[in-house]
């Protein structure tokens, strides 16, 4: 069956906590906390008139980065929905998820890879920062104007182990970041 990915990454810290530093560095000292998938078919996509039943068959995922019970990483399962995906689409992926979760491309064709899936992404904040001529739209704007429930509260987590006390319930975070992918 044709996929379609929708997605969005949570970060541990943000932007404005690490100033003074390039934007590269400040990602480089970043780290994804939790990840959201929603999968849909493809075909459901394709038609206006699916949408519901695309949203209604999706299958929802959602990742931590301090789950070790997959050896091969935390967010191994969400790469292979990539490889399979026909249209990834998140929300500035190009310019924060992807640059977020760069690290995680292991082994000898993880560049490529990476760049797979970076060319099958859709990321509708570059089509309308390119068509309204602003730089960044920021998506809680976009989600007020059409009359949509905004993003509430801080979106990161700071926790470096499942096992320690985390300040921002998870919990909080992963209905955020569900939230997102499903606007």
């Amino acid at each position: 069956m044709p996929s379609v990915v929708v997605w969005d990454a949570e970060s541990d810290v943000s932007f404005a906590s690490l100033g003074g530093m390039g934007r590269e560095q400040q990602l480089s000292h970043m780290r994804p906390t939790v990840i959201c998938a929603v999968v849909m078919d493809a075909d459901h996509c394709a038609e206006p008139t699916r949408s519901e039943e695309a949203f209604a068959t999706a299958k929802k995922h959602h990742w931590w980065v301090d789950d070790s019970t997959n050896k091969e990483g935390p967010f191994a399962d969400l790469l292979r929905l990539f490889d399979s995906a026909d249209v990834i689409v998140a929300y500035n992926g190009l310019g924060f998820d992807f640059p977020l979760i760069r690290k995680y491309y292991k082994g000898s064709n993880g560049r490529q890879r990476y760049v797979s899936h970076r060319s099958k992404c859709l990321d509708p904040m570059y089509t309308l920062a390119s068509k309204l001529d602003i730089r960044y739209p920021k998506l809680n704007n976009l989600l007020i104007l059409n009359k949509l429930q905004p993003k509430t509260g801080v979106s990161t987590v700071h926790s470096n182990s499942a096992k320690l006390p985390i300040p921002c319930p998870f919990s909080h975070t992963r209905t955020l970041c569900v939230h997102l992918v499903q606007f």
